[in-house]
């Protein structure tokens, strides 16, 4: 199993369902970054029990967003480079009762994600609401990625 296929399995498991991501390298290049780091570390700015995982999401007006931050025992160039695809995305989120499908595609536009949601019985994913994301990679380096994914 290549480490990229066992991040994305570890990622899963962890239960990642997320429009930004903000993580940080083992330097933690910013005083802010550390400071959060601390926080996560030491369980004060959790909230997942249970995890060194910390969900924010705010909404105001028609724009809803959403922030995770973690502590991943993975180099942070290899958790970028999986998560800079779309393709993996369908990989990592969580397959909930609500969530029927994922599907990724390239098109002219850049890259879309599209999650198939309906009704907490069974339905088949064409029963189900389509919602397609723009996949947009914001900032890319070495100590921070953050993407987002819009929609109508």
């Amino acid at each position: 199993m290549s480490i990229i296929t066992r991040l994305l399995y570890k990622l899963r498991h962890l239960g990642f369902a997320l429009v930004i991501l903000v993580m940080a390298s083992a330097a933690w290049g910013k005083a802010t970054l550390l400071d959060q780091y601390h926080r996560l570390k030491n369980g004060g700015s959790v909230t997942l029990p249970g995890t060194h995982i910390n969900l924010a999401s705010t909404e105001q007006d028609d724009l809803l967003s959403a922030e995770v931050n973690s502590i991943l025992h993975t180099p942070f160039e290899t958790v970028a480079a999986a998560l800079s695809q779309a393709s993996n995305w369908c990989q990592v989120l969580p397959l909930h009762f609500n969530i029927k499908a994922c599907t990724y595609e390239n098109q002219k536009e850049g890259e879309v994600l599209t999650i198939y949601s309906g009704r907490k019985i069974y339905e088949h994913p064409e029963d189900s609401y389509e919602m397609a994301y723009q996949f947009e990679i914001v900032r890319k380096d070495d100590s921070q990625l953050s993407l987002l994914l819009k929609a109508d």
